[in-house]
């Protein structure tokens, strides 16, 4: 969440746009309450990128209900897992979480630090790969 936070206002400041972070609790219900500080912060806003995966089915339906098109007038985008960004309706343009790679070096990393306890613990960044489903206008 850090490392989110930290970029994305680096690149409203980078892109000289208007942006506004806001923390969403981790369930579809909190959604509303969400958008609605997003737009009580910036009314015309035109963009969502969530990190929260587990309120982007609460955000996309809470956009649809209040008759907002996506992606026309408003692009929705995600950092989430490919199963939660094709769950829904439509589907969300999103930088696919690699479940299976970050289990698989977590696993890894598990057994590395149980057979060598004195190795300083490894630490691996991903660079999800950006699929395009559409919802971005």
């Amino acid at each position: 969440a850090y490392r989110a936070a930290d970029s994305f206002a680096k690149a409203v400041v980078e892109l000289d746009i208007e942006g506004h972070a806001e923390c969403c609790d981790d369930n579809n219900a909190a959604a509303p309450d969400c958008l609605d500080r997003v737009y009580a912060a910036l009314p015309d806003v035109t963009a969502i990128l969530t990190v929260n995966e587990r309120s982007l089915a609460g955000v996309v339906s809470t956009l649809l209900g209040r008759g907002k098109r996506i992606p026309d007038d408003i692009s929705v985008l995600a950092i989430a897992s490919e199963r939660n960004a094709t769950s829904v309706t439509p589907m969300i343009s999103a930088a696919d979480v690699p479940t299976w790679d970050m289990g698989q070096k977590a696993v890894e990393a598990v057994l590395h630090r149980v057979n060598h306890p004195d190795d300083p613990a490894s630490t691996t960044l991903f660079a999800p790969p950006f699929v395009d489903r559409g919802s971005v206008a």
